[in-house]
């Protein structure tokens, strides 16, 4: 089962996330700003797939949080999200690490499935 750490300073969109992803079954770490998502992983033993944070938040935002976290844990891959538009000189925010539109995230997330054993069984 991949594990996938979920930042955001919105509680409901942090819960949202989760929701959904426990649903698709995946293993869901949830954190409410930067320190506490670095202090969850630094506690966690097994692999983090995946870190899904939020671009902007306060004292540390995501894009420094993704740095910090794929320094400790390079196999993580990064998935930014924003309720904010990213123009001109806030695109450079995001050259830091994570994916590439169409990079693969995991296996499943592309085609989130109420079922996770009915997604294994190619039931899409």
């Amino acid at each position: 089962m991949e594990t996938i750490l979920v930042v955001d300073d919105e509680p409901d969109v942090c819960e949202l996330a989760r929701d959904c992803l426990v649903a698709a079954g995946y293993r869901v770490l949830q954190a409410g700003d930067g320190d506490e998502a670095l202090r969850i992983a630094e506690a966690y033993t097994d692999p983090i797939h995946l870190l899904l944070t939020d671009v902007v938040m306060p004292r540390l935002n995501g894009v420094e949080l993704a740095g910090r976290l794929t320094r400790q844990r390079p196999d993580t891959k990064v998935l930014y999200m924003s309720g904010f538009t990213v123009v001109g000189a806030q695109h450079e925010l995001l050259s830091g690490p994570g994916l590439e539109p169409g990079d693969p995230i995991l296996p499943n997330l592309t085609h989130l499935h109420p079922s996770r054993e009915g997604a294994d069984a190619g039931e899409l």
